[in-house]
């Protein structure tokens, strides 16, 4: 079997990436993942820090000062720069929030991808631009990369992908594909069996499916999204989020490509609070893809 078609190979969108950072340490190594997508994608990097403001106050001050201050910044990024060998374009913003000059930023320069770290091994609550990360995954149009302080950085060796069988997470599965054959990486597909709470109007006899009896139809549904790619499938039964999670750490994946949506019930995998949850409890980089973003 071909490991990775001609068809996936170098089909990436991603020319642009915005990288968010407050230049503490456990942002550096947000940088590095970004830096190295960006060498192996032939992508542009932006590294921007934003200052908030506050108050009215804060505003007035920083509107005396801000030359003398974005020139201060601009400075030090320029030194991490030539610290760390990293090439980027460097961007100093202001705005109430975090998430805000984010959001505004990626769209000003048409980024592709938003990178962003966090302080922790695990938490999204201590992302390192503060809690209104949490806003950058939910409410960008473009797909979001976490990475936490301690994990190595790309180029990732082994992708998990979790599935529902929705289409949209059939359009997840296809670009993690393709971020497997640019990565040269191992693909690992995970669907989880969530238990379920039988309503009293179900048959006495109810019992949820087991791994085993979908193994089969979560099989066919991989190998139609992916056309001849190699994968290796985990069919697993347990709480979606903290399920995806072990299954990462146990089988050593670098990074887990995730979408927002998906649907919920019965044998699937609700791709929306699932993906916030996998977020938070992930020690591996999540990649959390935006399909909308490629149309």
């Amino acid at each position: 079997m071909d490991d990775h078609p001609r068809g996936l190979l170098m089909t990436l969108p991603i020319r642009k990436i915005l990288l968010g950072t407050d230049l503490s340490e456990p942002s550096m190594n947000a940088m590095l993942h970004a830096d190295a997508i960006a060498q192996m994608c032939h992508a542009e990097l932006t590294a921007m820090y934003a200052e908030v403001l506050h108050d009215d106050l804060a505003a007035g001050v920083m509107d005396t000062y801000w030359e003398q201050f974005e020139g201060r910044v601009g400075d030090r990024l320029k030194a991490v720069s030539e610290e760390y060998s990293v090439s980027f374009t460097p961007r100093v913003e202001r705005d109430v929030s975090a998430r805000n000059a984010i959001l505004r930023t990626a769209e000003d320069i048409g980024a592709d991808l938003i990178v962003v770290g966090t302080h922790g091994r695990t938490g999204i609550g201590r992302f390192v631009l503060g809690s209104t990360a949490e806003g950058v995954v939910r409410d960008a149009p473009v797909s979001v990369l976490v990475v936490h302080h301690t994990t190595a950085h790309a180029p990732y060796k082994k992708l998990l992908v979790p599935v529902d069988l929705s289409e949209q997470s059939r359009e997840t599965l296809k670009y993690a594909a393709r971020l497997a054959a640019e990565f040269d990486a191992e693909l690992g597909v995970v669907h989880v069996v969530e238990p379920v709470s039988v309503p009293p109007y179900f048959p006495m006899d109810y019992v949820p499916p087991e791994p085993v009896a979908v193994h089969e139809t979560v099989e066919q549904f991989v190998r139609e999204s992916l056309d001849g790619q190699s994968f290796i499938l985990h069919v697993l039964r347990g709480p979606a989020a903290s399920t995806i999670c072990k299954i990462a750490e146990d089988e050593g994946y670098d990074v887990i490509v995730t979408g927002t949506r998906g649907l919920h019930g019965v044998a699937h995998l609700a791709l929306g609070s699932t993906t916030e949850r996998v977020v938070r409890l992930a020690g591996v980089p999540v990649w959390v893809h935006k399909p909308a973003a490629e149309s």
